[in-house]
């Protein structure tokens, strides 16, 4: 650990990374808080990559400095994960505006690891550049079958969770910057994958979380400063306001398409948004299951228990997007966050009869009935996260970039 801690530190030039030591996609578990909300003064955001443990032990850590200048201005890159896993129909194609600025960037999975050591340009997870914008992609999500009509599902051949972070960190000169780009090749290239994702993106300045709506559809919101967001495994936009574009970026048809093709879903009747469109609401496939609605819970009961939040059930229920915390977070207690195994519930892994794991989550055989849940459910602490990380926008200069606290599987 310690030669790898030199190794890093030694290459490191866009952010500081001291590695949290450990041992231990499809899903992903996020925490992001806002400057105010923060307990150091600056608004950070974190990510566990929940998929495979024992693969990241074996290969070692992989992270990479791409010196300014990797990709030329007027280069075309192709995604070679796309390419090769996909075929020739999946190719993902991007014109680079200008000389790539210098950025250090982990991968995704260990299993692309050895599509590395041939081709260092696959599927980049999380990272920071020299201007000091931070990019975490993503949290899967998925879409409701009826927002599929027109056109809108998902299909190979795009922007993908394995070429954003790339995009960004190589094209973005701030947070803002780079919401504007990944909207741009939604809208043009579209989504190339067959599910939709959040993205977290930020700089010393705001943080914004973007979201796919489908196949050229988008929308982001400005984190405020104040309030924090978890986000597990379900779309997360609730109301958006596309005049305001201090705070809200996205589609200009995103609520309109939801109305016109008959599956737009509106605020609680009573409420002050009871004739707005609910995007989370209408475009996502939500509150399915355990898998989702447990950990976004978790995470509202633990940092803001005075709102009282239930957990939801209904497809047409949302969570606030974002909510103000009981007390200012730190990014110790989001490292706690992401060890956490539901300890004092009934359904606490530490203690339950023997769960059992299976590929979507943990068992509970004992519990399901008695407590009407799903039987089964999945922890912010996933115990086979293969990286976790924590990207803290510090307002150190450019060249710094961040703050990045970095694990080897889950904390």
């Amino acid at each position: 650990m310690q030669r790898l801690r030199k190794k890093v530190l030694a290459v490191l030039l866009a952010g500081a990374i001291p590695l949290l030591g450990s041992a231990a996609g499809e899903a992903c578990s996020s925490l992001v808080v806002g400057r105010e909300a923060s307990a150091t003064g600056h608004a950070f955001f974190g990510r566990s990559v929940d998929i495979d443990t024992q693969a990241y032990k074996a290969l070692g850590v992989y992270l990479k400095v791409f010196p300014a200048g990797t990709f030329r201005q007027g280069e075309v890159f192709e995604d070679p994960y796309l390419k090769r896993s996909y075929g020739e129909e999946a190719i993902f194609r991007y014109t680079f505006s200008h000389d790539s600025y210098r950025f250090l960037a982990s991968p995704f999975t260990p299993q692309l690891m050895r599509l590395k050591s041939t081709d260092p340009l696959v599927y980049e997870s999380a990272g920071v550049n020299e201007k000091g914008v931070a990019v975490s992609a993503t949290n899967t999500t998925w879409l409701r079958k009826a927002a599929e009509a027109d056109g809108n599902a998902y299909a190979l051949g795009g922007l993908s969770e394995s070429n954003m972070v790339l995009v960004v960190l190589a094209e973005a000169d701030t947070a803002r910057d780079g919401v504007l780009r990944l909207g741009q090749v939604v809208e043009t290239a579209g989504v190339g994958e067959e599910d939709g994702g959040v993205i977290l993106i930020g700089d010393s300045r705001e943080v914004w979380v973007f979201e796919t709506a489908g196949r050229h559809r988008w929308v982001a919101s400005r984190l405020p400063g104040d309030k924090f967001l978890v986000v597990a495994n379900d779309m997360v936009t609730d109301y958006v306001d596309l005049t305001d574009t201090e705070n809200y970026l996205g589609s200009a048809d995103i609520q309109q398409f939801a109305i016109d093709h008959g599956f737009a879903v509106y605020g609680p009747k009573g409420s002050s948004h009871e004739h707005e469109v609910n995007i989370a609401a209408s475009y996502g496939d939500i509150n399915s299951d355990a898998y989702d609605t447990h950990r976004r819970w978790r995470g509202y009961s633990r940092f803001a228990p005075s709102a009282g939040f239930r957990m939801l059930t209904g497809q047409q229920d949302t969570y606030p997007m974002f909510v103000k915390p009981d007390q200012k977070i730190s990014p110790l207690d989001e490292m706690h966050f992401h060890r956490d195994r539901y300890e004092g519930l009934p359904y606490d892994l530490s203690v339950s009869r023997q769960p059992a794991r299976r590929a979507d989550g943990w068992e509970f055989p004992e519990n399901g009935e008695s407590l009407g849940l799903a039987y089964w459910t999945w922890p912010f602490g996933f115990p086979g996260a293969v990286t976790t990380h924590i990207l803290e926008l510090n307002g150190y200069p450019p060249e710094i970039g961040a703050r990045v606290w970095y694990c080897l599987s889950e904390p």
